[in-house]
């Protein structure tokens, strides 16, 4: 997540936009810009086996590409405790976070780490116009939620789903800009920065929080997607992984 600003009025040759805050997660047990670094320096791998706690790879391996509902790819990038959020702390109660999708709660903690990161309060920005554009692809835990019709329970309505995920963090920060969450698939962070930049350039908004989150079906023990990409798709190699 980026917390990004134009410095006064926009200059002839083009805009001028600064970012002034960052907040991040990523495979390789990073929780900090600074983490991320020591791990691009050192050149440390962030790939490891995918945890049995996940699924069970192992009876899901063949190594032949185009075999149904098996996968060739044992290993994947992992964020470690997403089932850990302060609720409290952004005044939540406990039954409307149970029913909260974790990519909602990322989102909630990213956007304070990156506020913080700029060296802003929280009541800096209250009835500002900031934006917030979230960039997010997968729904898992809102389907599963939804398959136990009998069980739901309201907050499940706005928790679970992607759409309420921009619209949280504006609340919890009482941030008054455009606010909202789009799916381009792997390129959903990517646009949501553009779209946060060209905001600020309409002057719908003098700051913006921008970013995405992803945690894909096989986090929470569900790998029909996971066994797409992987079996059909050919989106990576036996024993390799996609580098740029």
């Amino acid at each position: 997540m980026k917390i990004v600003k134009t410095p006064g009025s926009l200059a002839v040759g083009g805009p001028e936009i600064a970012i002034i805050g960052i907040g991040c997660r990523f495979p390789g047990d990073v929780k900090t810009p600074g983490d991320y670094w020591n791990l691009l320096c050192a050149e440390r791998e962030a790939i490891e086996p995918i945890p049995r706690s996940r699924f069970d790879a192992q009876a899901l391996f063949s190594p032949e590409h185009r075999t149904r509902g098996a996968t060739i790819q044992q290993e994947g990038g992992y964020l470690r405790d997403v089932d850990r959020f302060d609720a409290p702390f952004f005044q939540l109660a406990p039954r409307v976070v149970a029913d909260m999708d974790p990519q909602q709660r990322l989102a909630l903690e990213l956007a304070w780490e990156a506020i913080e990161d700029a060296g802003l309060k929280r009541d800096q920005l209250a009835g500002s116009r900031t934006g917030v554009f979230l960039g997010i692809w997968t729904s898992d835990y809102e389907g599963r939620m939804f398959r136990s019709v009998p069980h739901i329970r309201f907050h499940a309505t706005i928790g679970s789903g992607r759409y309420g995920a921009a619209g949280r963090v504006s609340f919890a920060f009482d941030l008054r800009g455009p606010s909202f969450v789009l799916d381009t698939a792997c390129s959903s962070s990517l646009v949501a920065v553009h779209q946060a930049c060209q905001s600020l350039i309409m002057g719908e908004s003098e700051m913006a929080l921008a970013g995405g989150v992803n945690l894909n079906p096989l986090a929470l023990h569900q790998p029909r997607l996971f066994l797409h990409w992987f079996a059909v798709a050919h989106i990576a190699l036996p024993l390799r992984r996609r580098r740029r």
